[in-house]
């Protein structure tokens, strides 16, 4: 590129002299136009300099494309090894794994073995010490045991105090002179059946059948001021509700 640059520059100065050597020749007042040659020849060579400079830039841009998309070249001989020494080594690896599934297998059958001597021989021992444990049977005597069974609790009321409801606060575990009703209660100590004491004293209950009895009680016969007696002819059932004795069915009875 200097070189185009330098032949520029000469040319430059050769069509300076040339202008400058007519115009002594023709004079002072007389001024003409050469052909300028100079001037085409420099422009060519500056087109043919730009088209070269291109032409480099372009080859240097296809050289470093090419550089980048070559491939490494691959040496086969170390693929081949490497992939040898794998190949080796998942043999080992599976030799290994055999082995060890073998040494299992071994165990488990003798385990099993083991098992099956043992149960044998607990079954011969069993029926060997068999005889001494019937005779320990035999020997033996039968226990006897006293159960206890508990009676249902009693409970003892005097008349009520309303129709069809006992107070809870008039309930005594004994007898007493005034108590002319009693309770036998259920497993629950909340139910329970209602009877008249049979050995109470019914002079009161007789003389005041409506305070006494009727609250409490249904008549099978007509009331009579004659009657020494009551039979019960059917129970009734009480039921605990809150702080009272509830009536739930009246006992039946019948004057005699």
């Amino acid at each position: 590129m200097n070189v185009f640059y330098l032949i520029i520059s000469s040319f430059k100065i050769l069509n300076a002299n040339s202008f400058y050597l007519l115009v002594q020749d023709m004079g002072v007042h007389e001024v003409s136009e050469p052909f300028n040659y100079t001037n085409l020849i420099i422009y060519i060579i500056v087109g043919l300099s730009l088209l070269f400079n291109i032409v480099v830039l372009l080859s240097k841009k296809n050289r470093r494309k090419g550089n980048k998309y070559d491939k490494p070249e691959v040496n086969y001989e170390d693929w081949y090894n490497k992939e040898k020494n794998k190949n080796s080594q998942l043999n080992n690896e599976i030799r290994n794994l055999k082995n060890k599934i073998f040494s299992l297998e071994n165990k488990r059958v003798s385990n099993y073995e083991e098992k099956k001597d043992s149960q044998v021989e607990g079954k011969m021992q069993s029926s060997l010490s068999s005889p001494t444990i019937e005779q320990q049977y035999e020997d033996e005597k039968p226990k006897t045991f006293d159960l206890e069974i508990t009676k249902p609790q009693t409970i003892y009321l005097p008349s009520p105090f309303e129709n069809n409801r006992f107070s809870i606060e008039d309930v005594s575990n004994e007898q007493m002179p005034t108590s002319l009703y009693q309770i036998i209660l259920d497993a629950s100590n909340t139910t329970g059946k209602l009877l008249i004491i049979e050995n109470a004293d019914f002079t009161r209950a007789l003389n005041s059948p409506d305070h006494y009895l009727e609250k409490a009680c249904i008549y099978e016969n007509a009331f009579s001021p004659n009657a020494n007696g009551i039979n019960i002819v059917e129970p009734g059932r009480v039921k605990l509700e809150n702080q009272d004795w509830l009536i739930i069915q009246k006992i039946k009875i019948k004057f005699i």
